[in-house]
């Protein structure tokens, strides 16, 4: 029997943060490609292949799914029957229980990524508890209630994190890692709300209080990659995620990235693709 499509639409549900445990025996499901802006965890207890940013991945045992805002994904699953936990909240229910902006340093929620983690059985154990005990909180009256969903989801957060480091300690980081930290994350910052605030490497200079120089010398020693390149592949990244997954016109889209001009939005995206915002948007939608 081929599998239903189904729409999860996110983008329209007015909370800043659910969780619910589910089950459903009705057959194989498909979720086609979706990109929204919320940040989801979500445990998936049956087989399924997920696409995640262009990439299949079949999972066959129990896998958690951290899924970032502008990330883009796609769901098959390949059972029967479906099973697992998930969680969603907003960019603002992340400001608002963790104002100095610590927790979106954590891989987990890097804008635009995305990470898998395939539990094994104790770690599974650990990580439904704690999802059992977030889906409690979410449903509770309890005049704490929104600290300790957003401590649950800070530890499953921790849970991704051993998966994904080894078990050593690591060297705390130094100035120059905290700069490079500090200027990506403050580039991840410029696509929400838009347009751009900052477009330049001396704006990016001027709000982290050091000199261009530095910060174009301390961004390349750690990355091997230019200030101004970093800029240019987060835009074109965005204006990807935007053509293929938004109503947005192009020329709104140039606009919202910082181009002054819609010919010279187009002029940048066709030096990087090969081909002009229409015809990219044309072809991702065929």
């Amino acid at each position: 029997m081929p599998a239903r499509i189904f729409n999860h639409d996110v983008k329209k549900l007015s909370y800043s943060v659910n969780a619910k445990k589910y089950f459903y025996a009705d057959g194989r499901v498909t979720v086609p490609t979706s990109r929204n802006r919320w940040y989801k965890i979500w445990l998936i207890a049956n087989r399924c292949r997920l696409v995640v940013n262009d990439e299949a991945i079949v999972c066959e045992r129990p896998v958690v799914f951290f899924a970032n805002p502008f990330a883009s994904y796609a769901y098959d699953s390949l059972d029967g029957d479906r099973s697992g936990f998930w969680c969603v909240f907003t960019q603002d229910f992340l400001a608002a229980n963790d104002p100095s902006g610590r927790l979106r340093a954590y891989p987990e929620l890097a804008r635009g990524s995305s990470m898998l983690l395939f539990p094994e059985p104790k770690q599974l154990a650990v990580v439904s508890m704690l999802f059992s005990q977030l889906t409690a909180e979410v449903n509770a009256r309890f005049a704490f209630s929104n600290e300790m969903v957003f401590n649950y989801i800070q530890l499953l957060l921790f849970e991704g994190m051993k998966g994904a480091m080894p078990s050593a300690r690591t060297a705390p980081p130094d100035a120059k890692a905290r700069i490079t930290r500090e200027f990506l994350q403050l580039l991840q910052d410029q696509f929400s709300p838009r347009p751009m605030r900052l477009r330049k490497p001396l704006d990016f200079a001027r709000s982290l209080s050091i000199h261009v120089n530095h910060l174009n010398a301390t961004v390349r020693n750690t990355t091997g990659q230019t200030t101004s390149q970093h800029i240019a592949a987060a835009k074109l990244a965005e204006a990807k995620a935007l053509l293929r997954h938004s109503e947005m016109s192009i020329g709104d889209i140039g606009e919202s990235l910082g181009f002054d001009y819609p010919n010279h939005f187009n002029r940048f995206f066709k030096l990087n693709t090969g081909l002009t915002p229409l015809a990219y948007r044309t072809k991702a939608n065929l």
